[in-house]
């Protein structure tokens, strides 16, 4: 068995967080246009704040953060109420998403894609 990487979520990896989230989480959670836009708004100053779990050629695990600035209104499915913070807008980074495929869970790589 190959051993598990984690790497940096890049743009080459949209169709296949897609394909992991209908096997792992349920069809259609995400669209293939909103991992390929997430890949986008992971990225600052040239630096990814989403990951992946990769075990050959498949992904077996998901980590989708933000970075301050990049997300406040492309969320799309749920009102945010920046108004109602006590901190700038650009302060803020978001995480949206942490899921590991039942093969893979209980290995301690959930902690280890949050880190």
């Amino acid at each position: 068995m190959e051993k598990p990487i984690i790497r940096p979520y890049k743009d080459a990896d949209a169709k296949a967080v897609q394909v992991f989230a209908d096997h792992n989480i349920g069809t259609g959670y995400f669209t293939l246009e909103e991992t390929q836009e997430m890949v986008k708004m992971s990225q600052k100053d040239g630096i990814s704040c989403s990951f992946v779990l990769q075990v050959g050629n498949e992904l077996k695990g998901i980590r989708l953060c933000f970075p301050p600035g990049q997300w406040i209104e492309k969320t799309g499915r749920n009102k945010i109420l920046p108004h109602l913070w006590k901190v700038p807008e650009d302060s803020v980074g978001f995480f949206k998403s942490l899921f590991i495929a039942d093969s893979h869970r209980g290995g301690g790589w959930g902690p280890k894609l949050s880190n």
